[in-house]
Protein backbone atom coordinates (compact mmCIF):
# COMPACT_ATOMS: atom_id res chain seq x y z
CA UNK A 1 0.00 0.00 0.00
CA UNK A 2 2.84 2.38 0.79
CA UNK A 3 4.41 1.54 -2.56
CA UNK A 4 1.13 2.41 -4.28
CA UNK A 5 1.12 5.79 -2.53
CA UNK A 6 4.68 6.44 -3.67
CA UNK A 7 3.79 5.59 -7.27
CA UNK A 8 0.75 7.88 -7.17
CA UNK A 9 2.88 10.72 -5.76
CA UNK A 10 5.28 10.27 -8.67
CA UNK A 11 2.36 10.75 -11.08
CA UNK A 12 1.37 14.00 -9.37
CA UNK A 13 3.36 16.40 -11.55
CA UNK A 14 2.83 18.67 -14.53
CA UNK A 15 5.20 16.55 -16.62
CA UNK A 16 3.20 13.36 -16.03
CA UNK A 17 -0.07 15.08 -16.89
CA UNK A 18 1.40 16.55 -20.08
CA UNK A 19 2.71 13.12 -21.03
CA UNK A 20 -0.71 11.54 -20.41
CA UNK A 21 -2.45 14.27 -22.40
CA UNK A 22 -0.10 13.83 -25.37
CA UNK A 23 -0.47 10.03 -25.30
CA UNK A 24 -4.29 10.30 -25.25
CA UNK A 25 -4.44 12.34 -28.47
CA UNK A 26 -3.38 9.51 -30.85
CA UNK A 27 -5.82 7.15 -29.14
CA UNK A 28 -8.63 9.64 -29.66
CA UNK A 29 -7.80 9.93 -33.34
CA UNK A 30 -7.60 6.15 -33.76
CA UNK A 31 -11.21 5.68 -32.57
CA UNK A 32 -12.51 8.81 -34.34
CA UNK A 33 -13.65 10.38 -31.09
CA UNK A 34 -14.58 14.04 -30.80
CA UNK A 35 -11.90 16.38 -29.42
CA UNK A 36 -12.36 17.39 -25.76
CA UNK A 37 -14.55 20.41 -25.21
CA UNK A 38 -15.35 22.61 -22.26
CA UNK A 39 -18.73 21.73 -20.72
CA UNK A 40 -21.34 24.39 -20.12
CA UNK A 41 -20.61 25.87 -16.72
CA UNK A 42 -23.59 26.73 -14.57
CA UNK A 43 -23.06 28.73 -11.41
CA UNK A 44 -25.24 29.77 -8.51
CA UNK A 45 -27.75 32.61 -8.93
CA UNK A 46 -26.18 36.05 -8.99
CA UNK A 47 -27.65 37.05 -5.62
CA UNK A 48 -25.86 34.08 -4.00
CA UNK A 49 -22.49 34.59 -5.71
CA UNK A 50 -19.75 36.15 -3.64
CA UNK A 51 -17.29 36.06 -6.54
CA UNK A 52 -17.17 35.40 -10.24
CA UNK A 53 -17.32 31.79 -11.44
CA UNK A 54 -13.94 30.51 -12.54
CA UNK A 55 -13.83 29.72 -16.24
CA UNK A 56 -11.22 27.45 -17.80
CA UNK A 57 -9.49 28.76 -20.89
CA UNK A 58 -8.97 25.35 -22.56
CA UNK A 59 -10.18 21.77 -22.02
CA UNK A 60 -6.64 20.87 -21.04
CA UNK A 61 -6.84 23.22 -18.05
CA UNK A 62 -10.10 21.61 -16.95
CA UNK A 63 -8.80 18.07 -17.17
CA UNK A 64 -5.57 19.07 -15.42
CA UNK A 65 -7.62 20.00 -12.36
CA UNK A 66 -9.60 16.75 -12.54
CA UNK A 67 -6.36 14.78 -12.92
CA UNK A 68 -4.91 16.17 -9.70
CA UNK A 69 -8.25 15.78 -7.89
CA UNK A 70 -8.35 12.06 -8.72
CA UNK A 71 -4.78 11.53 -7.53
CA UNK A 72 -5.35 13.49 -4.31
CA UNK A 73 -8.50 11.49 -3.56
CA UNK A 74 -6.76 8.16 -4.15
CA UNK A 75 -3.73 9.13 -2.03
CA UNK A 76 -5.96 10.42 0.76
CA UNK A 77 -8.01 7.21 0.85
CA UNK A 78 -4.89 5.04 0.93
CA UNK A 79 -3.39 7.13 3.75
CA UNK A 80 -6.62 6.73 5.68
CA UNK A 81 -6.43 2.97 5.23
CA UNK A 82 -2.88 2.92 6.58
CA UNK A 83 -3.94 4.78 9.73
CA UNK A 84 -6.79 2.30 10.25
CA UNK A 85 -6.42 0.13 13.36
CA UNK A 86 -6.41 -3.20 11.51
CA UNK A 87 -3.71 -2.23 9.02
CA UNK A 88 -0.82 -1.85 11.54
CA UNK A 89 -1.70 -5.27 12.96
CA UNK A 90 -1.56 -6.83 9.50
CA UNK A 91 1.75 -5.09 8.76
CA UNK A 92 3.20 -6.26 12.09
CA UNK A 93 2.04 -9.81 11.36
CA UNK A 94 3.69 -9.80 7.94
CA UNK A 95 6.88 -8.36 9.44
CA UNK A 96 7.02 -11.12 12.06
CA UNK A 97 6.48 -13.81 9.46
CA UNK A 98 9.14 -12.28 7.23
CA UNK A 99 11.63 -12.03 10.10
CA UNK A 100 11.04 -15.64 11.12
CA UNK A 101 11.19 -16.80 7.50
CA UNK A 102 14.50 -15.05 6.85
CA UNK A 103 15.98 -15.95 10.24
CA UNK A 104 16.48 -12.32 11.28
CA UNK A 105 15.91 -10.73 14.69
CA UNK A 106 12.30 -10.64 15.83
CA UNK A 107 11.05 -7.09 16.42
CA UNK A 108 9.67 -6.69 19.94
CA UNK A 109 7.32 -3.87 18.89
CA UNK A 110 5.72 -6.07 16.25
CA UNK A 111 5.34 -8.87 18.80
CA UNK A 112 3.69 -6.44 21.22
CA UNK A 113 1.30 -5.10 18.55
CA UNK A 114 0.19 -8.58 17.48
CA UNK A 115 -0.21 -9.97 21.01
CA UNK A 116 -2.25 -6.93 22.08
CA UNK A 117 -4.61 -7.58 19.17
CA UNK A 118 -4.70 -11.35 19.73
CA UNK A 119 -4.38 -11.97 23.50
CA UNK A 120 -4.70 -15.73 22.98
CA UNK A 121 -1.13 -15.78 21.67
CA UNK A 122 1.72 -16.29 24.12
CA UNK A 123 4.34 -13.63 23.50
CA UNK A 124 7.41 -15.62 24.57
CA UNK A 125 6.39 -18.85 22.84
CA UNK A 126 5.46 -17.00 19.64
CA UNK A 127 8.87 -15.32 19.44
CA UNK A 128 10.66 -18.64 19.99
CA UNK A 129 8.57 -20.50 17.43
CA UNK A 130 9.01 -17.77 14.81
CA UNK A 131 12.76 -18.28 15.06
CA UNK A 132 12.19 -21.90 14.10
CA UNK A 133 10.56 -20.99 10.79
CA UNK A 134 13.98 -20.61 9.20
CA UNK A 135 14.90 -24.21 10.04
CA UNK A 136 11.54 -25.41 8.71
CA UNK A 137 12.10 -23.49 5.48
CA UNK A 138 15.57 -24.94 5.00
CA UNK A 139 14.34 -28.49 5.53
CA UNK A 140 11.59 -27.98 2.96
CA UNK A 141 14.05 -26.52 0.45
CA UNK A 142 16.09 -29.69 0.62
CA UNK A 143 13.03 -31.67 -0.46
CA UNK A 144 11.65 -29.18 -3.02
CA UNK A 145 14.10 -27.39 -5.30
CA UNK A 146 11.40 -25.12 -6.76
CA UNK A 147 11.25 -22.89 -3.66
CA UNK A 148 13.61 -19.92 -3.77
CA UNK A 149 15.79 -19.61 -0.66
CA UNK A 150 15.15 -15.88 -0.37
CA UNK A 151 11.58 -15.63 -1.66
CA UNK A 152 9.11 -14.54 1.02
CA UNK A 153 5.37 -14.83 0.73
CA UNK A 154 2.59 -15.78 3.09
CA UNK A 155 1.63 -18.54 0.62
CA UNK A 156 5.04 -20.16 1.10
CA UNK A 157 4.76 -19.99 4.87
CA UNK A 158 1.25 -21.42 4.81
CA UNK A 159 2.34 -24.27 2.54
CA UNK A 160 5.37 -24.99 4.72
CA UNK A 161 3.42 -24.77 7.97
CA UNK A 162 0.72 -27.01 6.46
CA UNK A 163 -2.26 -25.84 8.52
CA UNK A 164 -4.15 -28.96 9.49
CA UNK A 165 -0.99 -31.06 9.83
CA UNK A 166 -0.98 -32.25 13.44
CA UNK A 167 2.79 -32.74 13.52
CA UNK A 168 3.52 -29.15 12.45
CA UNK A 169 0.85 -27.72 14.74
CA UNK A 170 2.46 -29.54 17.67
CA UNK A 171 5.85 -28.01 16.85
CA UNK A 172 4.79 -24.38 16.20
CA UNK A 173 1.22 -24.00 17.53
CA UNK A 174 1.54 -20.26 18.14
CA UNK A 175 2.74 -19.60 14.58
CA UNK A 176 -0.09 -21.72 13.16
CA UNK A 177 -2.58 -19.75 15.29
CA UNK A 178 -1.06 -16.50 14.03
CA UNK A 179 -1.45 -17.69 10.44
CA UNK A 180 -5.09 -18.58 11.08
CA UNK A 181 -5.74 -15.11 12.52
CA UNK A 182 -4.00 -13.61 9.50
CA UNK A 183 -6.12 -15.59 7.04
CA UNK A 184 -9.47 -14.76 8.62
CA UNK A 185 -8.74 -11.05 9.15
CA UNK A 186 -10.69 -9.12 6.49
CA UNK A 187 -8.76 -6.52 4.51
CA UNK A 188 -11.83 -4.28 4.33
CA UNK A 189 -15.38 -3.96 5.61
CA UNK A 190 -16.88 -4.57 2.16
CA UNK A 191 -18.14 -8.07 3.05
CA UNK A 192 -19.88 -6.84 6.19
CA UNK A 193 -21.47 -3.93 4.34
CA UNK A 194 -22.55 -6.26 1.56
CA UNK A 195 -24.30 -8.49 4.08
CA UNK A 196 -26.41 -5.55 5.30
CA UNK A 197 -27.41 -4.82 1.71
CA UNK A 198 -28.44 -8.45 1.27
CA UNK A 199 -30.34 -8.34 4.55
CA UNK A 200 -32.62 -5.61 3.21
CA UNK A 201 -33.58 -7.83 0.27
CA UNK A 202 -33.90 -11.09 2.17
CA UNK A 203 -35.87 -10.11 5.26
CA UNK A 204 -38.81 -8.19 3.86
CA UNK A 205 -42.18 -7.58 5.51
CA UNK A 206 -43.40 -10.85 3.95
CA UNK A 207 -40.63 -12.73 5.79
CA UNK A 208 -40.85 -11.00 9.14
CA UNK A 209 -41.31 -14.31 11.03
CA UNK A 210 -38.12 -15.88 9.66
CA UNK A 211 -35.92 -17.48 12.33
CA UNK A 212 -32.38 -16.29 12.97
CA UNK A 213 -30.85 -19.61 11.92
CA UNK A 214 -32.63 -19.58 8.56
CA UNK A 215 -31.75 -15.93 8.00
CA UNK A 216 -28.05 -16.61 8.62
CA UNK A 217 -28.11 -19.51 6.18
CA UNK A 218 -29.76 -17.40 3.48
CA UNK A 219 -27.27 -14.57 4.02
CA UNK A 220 -24.29 -16.89 3.64
CA UNK A 221 -25.81 -18.48 0.52
CA UNK A 222 -26.54 -15.12 -1.10
CA UNK A 223 -23.10 -13.66 -0.34
CA UNK A 224 -21.02 -16.65 -1.50
CA UNK A 225 -22.85 -17.60 -4.68
CA UNK A 226 -19.66 -18.63 -6.50
CA UNK A 227 -18.78 -21.20 -3.84
CA UNK A 228 -22.40 -22.34 -3.74
CA UNK A 229 -22.45 -23.00 -7.48
CA UNK A 230 -19.46 -25.32 -7.13
CA UNK A 231 -21.23 -27.64 -4.70
CA UNK A 232 -22.42 -31.05 -5.86
CA UNK A 233 -26.21 -30.84 -5.65
CA UNK A 234 -26.57 -34.60 -5.95
CA UNK A 235 -24.61 -35.13 -2.75
CA UNK A 236 -26.64 -32.47 -0.99
CA UNK A 237 -29.89 -34.13 -2.07
CA UNK A 238 -28.67 -37.49 -0.83
CA UNK A 239 -27.73 -36.00 2.55
CA UNK A 240 -31.19 -34.47 2.75
CA UNK A 241 -33.11 -37.55 1.64
CA UNK A 242 -31.28 -40.52 3.19
CA UNK A 243 -31.74 -39.68 6.92
CA UNK A 244 -35.53 -39.62 6.48
CA UNK A 245 -37.49 -42.75 5.65
CA UNK A 246 -40.42 -40.61 4.48
CA UNK A 247 -38.46 -38.93 1.67
CA UNK A 248 -36.95 -42.24 0.60
CA UNK A 249 -40.43 -43.65 -0.05
CA UNK A 250 -41.80 -40.60 -1.85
Amino acid sequence: MRQAIEELNKLRSEEKFAELWDDAEPWRCSINADPPKLPRQVGAPIQFQSSQLHKFATPKDLYRVKYFEILDTAIGCLNFRITNKAVPVMIATENLLRQGWEGSTIDEEDIKTVCMQYPDLDRVRLAAQLMGLDNLRQSCQENTSSMSPTAFSTENIISVSAIGNNAVECMIPEVVSLLKFYLVCPVSSASAERSFSQLHRLKSYLRSTMSQKRLNSLLVSSMYTDELDQLDMQLLLEDFVLPSTYFCTV
